[in-house]
């Protein structure tokens, strides 16, 4: 029945539309309408810098299948246009400013975005792409798309996780430092070894660390760090702190994601600077990219980070990636990393 619901879904003209697959639950969410009245669990979809009042959706219909492999219903048609914002020159420009920031000692961390518009001959069908990418993405990544119309949509494949909740037991992550992702197993774990290894990437990761259990700290019983691993997912890999926790009684899921969001995985550090930083430096509002994404339960709660994202509007592809500015960084080794980030996405096209 799964590829039968996902027909239904495609042709349903109930909007908002919801897909939704965890790599924790191993099955799909499929939801549509919004009643605020219903007893569902409420769908939330922030903004990077702030909550709009339209972030919360109930759906009217919500069904749950299994995980499996699910063919995409319409083909893509073929991309004409690529523009990158900002460009090179101007990218360049603002790590300089960062690294100028960083060295007086302003700033420890700053996420720099850019946002690349891909431009096809005819409209696309979100959950098309959506299917299409997750047959390429690694398995440990959350999938994503929340539809508002018949060609638009915000959709992605993002392997970072502001929290999950399971009554009063929480988890989460921190997550920073990259490398791609290499089809030789040789130079895929020498990659790992480098990245594991590599002084600017340990102290990248470890600002995301701190922050996070300073931020958690006040609404938690107790705090379980695991040691350093890496996070493979399907064309890049990070450096990984899994943290585990207890809370306190009365913490409620909004009080974590107000404290948490955004991490220095996305924002920076010190975060009011970094912030200001962003604001003053990005010539674009990142609305949902990187902001918290995901399910509100009274006893399980799955919110992501809404990283390795697109928003599709029309025939119209944006594409978002991000990469952390630390001493140390060099411009044309983050203006890689941020291929690396929307490979994904280019390989469907």
């Amino acid at each position: 029945m799964s590829q039968a619901d996902i027909t239904e879904f495609q042709n349903s003209s109930t909007y908002p539309k919801i897909f939704w697959e965890s790599s924790e639950q191993h099955t799909i969410l499929l939801a549509t309408g919004n009643d605020p009245q219903s007893k569902a669990p409420r769908f939330f979809c922030g903004d990077f810098s702030s909550a709009p009042d339209n972030s919360l959706y109930t759906p009217t219909c919500l069904k749950e299948i299994p995980s499996i492999d699910l063919a995409a219903p319409n083909p893509m048609p073929r991309m004409i246009n690529r523009m990158d914002l900002p460009e090179k020159s101007t990218w360049d420009q603002t790590i300089y400013h960062a690294l100028k920031s960083i060295e007086q000692g302003m700033l420890n961390k700053v996420v720099l975005a850019r946002k690349t518009t891909l431009s096809f001959e005819s409209p696309l069908h979100p959950l098309s792409v959506l299917l299409r990418l997750r047959r390429q993405a690694h398995p440990i990544a959350t999938f994503f798309c929340l539809q508002s119309a018949p060609h638009k949509a915000f959709l992605g494949a993002t392997p970072e996780r502001l929290f999950s909740r399971s009554g009063r037991h929480l988890s989460t992550m921190a997550v920073a430092g990259t490398r791609r992702r290499s089809a030789d197993v040789s130079e895929d774990e020498a990659l790992a070894h480098e990245l594991l290894h590599s002084i600017k990437d340990k102290r990248e990761v470890d600002i995301v660390v701190d922050s996070i259990i300073e931020h958690l700290s006040p609404f938690c019983e107790k705090i379980d760090l695991s040691p350093l691993t890496i996070l493979k997912s399907a064309y890049v890999q990070h450096l990984y702190y899994p943290i585990r926790a207890v809370l306190k009684e009365g913490v409620s899921d909004s009080m974590l994601i107000q404290a948490l969001h955004p991490t220095p995985a996305v924002g920076g550090s010190p975060k009011p600077v970094a912030l200001a930083f962003i604001g003053q430096h990005e010539s674009f509002s990142r609305g949902p990219y990187a902001a918290p994404i995901g399910w509100l339960g009274t006893e399980r709660s799955e919110i992501s980070v809404a990283i390795r994202s697109a928003l599709i509007d029309g025939s119209t592809l944006h594409l978002f990636a991000g990469t952390g500015i630390v001493q140390g960084s060099d411009p044309d080794a983050e203006w890689q990393e941020l291929e690396h980030k929307i490979s994904q996405f280019l390989r469907l096209a």
